[in-house]
């Protein structure tokens, strides 16, 4: 396979982008604050256009409104962390990582978050979903590296 020959001999944190950005610490800051802002602006859009948050959306809050503690820390954990570094590694750090060895920067961000709203399940959240991942994308282009510190 092409993509396997052109990460060949490369060492892993390298294929996947795990190390440390090149980015300063007041640059990450406002990746963060950004990523933050867009992410409120798209969910107050859905509000305006009155499109709602999906079926999806609505399932995990009912699901965690009955929740107890212990059901409401293990959502918190999966769905608060282990999602989101599992998405980022395979997306930004793998998907795109090797789209971008064979095609330039743009093409490989909106394929990845294409990618990453179509795997969200349902339209609004996969609208959603492409947004942020394309700002992620820019992000990870920008700092060389999926790690944000």
């Amino acid at each position: 396979m092409v993509i396997a020959w052109l990460a060949a001999g490369r060492p892993r944190r390298e294929r996947l982008r795990l190390l440390p950005s090149r980015v300063s610490t007041r640059g990450i800051a406002g990746m963060i604050v950004g990523v933050l802002a867009l992410s409120q602006a798209l969910e107050s859009l859905t509000i305006l256009l009155r499109v709602g948050p999906g079926a999806n959306l609505d399932w995990i809050a009912r699901s965690l409104a009955g929740a107890g503690p212990v059901g409401l820390l293990l959502a918190v954990l999966v769905v608060g962390g282990l999602a989101p570094v599992g998405e980022e590694l395979f997306f930004r750090g793998f998907m795109l990582t090797r789209l971008r060895r064979v095609w330039s920067a743009g093409p490989a961000i909106l394929v990845t978050a294409i990618a990453f709203g179509v795997i969200h399940g349902e339209w609004v959240h996969g609208v959603l979903a492409t947004g942020i991942g394309i700002y992620l994308g820019l992000v990870t282009e920008r700092s060389a590296s999926v790690i944000r510190r």
